[in-house]
């Protein structure tokens, strides 16, 4: 029983619940910073167009959302 508890407290951190700009006030970082972390961004270089990896996986996508893990992880 202890096990399942464990599992169902766990899931619930992980539920989409935090839009990026509500996330980012909590956390007091900018939107744009915390969209790069989660869903990276294109940068110009002399060769052309590159693109910054996301750091992180959003909890739910388009539009991403984020989840109370994915908060404590950006902190």
């Amino acid at each position: 029983m202890l096990m399942e508890e464990h599992t169902t407290n766990h899931d619930t951190l992980n539920v989409p619940a935090y839009p990026l700009s509500e996330a980012a006030r909590y956390l007091r970082v900018s939107q744009a910073t915390l969209r790069s972390w989660f869903i990276g961004r294109p940068y110009p270089t002399v060769r052309g167009t590159r693109r910054f990896k996301p750091l992180l996986r959003p909890a739910g996508v388009d539009p991403a959302v984020l989840s109370f893990s994915n908060l404590i992880e950006s902190h």
